[in-house]
């Protein structure tokens, strides 16, 4: 954290107590913030993100994946451009106080050299944490991509995606409870059986059928 955060703030602003209440609890603060996580961990990321059921395979977990990384990476450009923006707003605000003789002026500048200082240190935290992101969906890419089965060239290529759609909608529709209301529940149950049309019409339904162990009992809700 920036250093000497704690005595940047006013003292109008605060009371000497909460002040001293604050320092007692600043290296924790400190430490907080350096390790905090920005943006998802992995195991969020494994976890919330990739599930079994909105994710259900491989081809699904990768373009998720390239999606994500795709998006942090845009977002690091951007992070770039204002990184380099405030720093030379920051050199601007240098030169404008060194040539500054009215008191009152001058310490507008200062106020504003501090908060662009704190808000360059954000930056380099954040793309430490896009760093960081990259790196872990690159790692669940290859993981997914070697154990294959999938294009990694064509997020559709009329097989892939349209079989991770099946799985997707079944297991929502299989998985979903029944205290949904009734559009909620034939939105669902369309969809799963749309899905189940469309693998037929395109010869994979068997393999879905194996792929994800459905019962004679299930098959039959999907009206089979």
């Amino acid at each position: 954290m920036y250093e000497g955060s704690i005595e940047k703030l006013d003292r109008d602003l605060l009371s000497p107590s909460a002040i001293e209440s604050l320092r007692g609890i600043y290296p924790s603060i400190i430490h907080d913030w350096k390790v905090k996580p920005i943006f998802r961990t992995e195991t969020e990321a494994r976890i919330s993100v990739l599930n079994e059921i909105h994710f259900p395979d491989p081809h699904a977990k990768y373009w998720q994946s390239v999606r994500e990384q795709q998006v942090h990476f845009d977002q690091l450009i951007y992070l770039s451009f204002e990184y380099r923006r405030k720093k030379v707003e920051l050199a601007k605000l240098d030169k404008r106080l060194k040539g500054e003789q009215d008191d009152l002026e001058r310490q507008l500048l200062e106020i504003d050299r501090e908060q662009l200082q704190y808000e360059i240190m954000v930056a380099e935290k954040v793309a430490k944490e896009r760093i960081r992101e990259l790196k872990q969906a690159q790692r669940i890419k290859a993981e997914q991509k070697a154990i294959g089965g999938f294009s990694t060239e064509n997020a559709d290529d009329g097989i892939d995606q349209l079989k991770t759609y099946a799985k997707t909608f079944i297991l929502e529709m299989f998985n979903s409870g029944n205290k949904m209301g009734a559009a909620d529940a034939q939105n669902i149950i369309g969809k799963a059986v749309t899905a189940k049309n469309r693998c037929k019409d395109m010869g994979i339904w068997d393999e879905v059928v194996s792929d994800m162990g459905l019962s004679a009992e299930q098959l039959k809700a999907l009206g089979e």
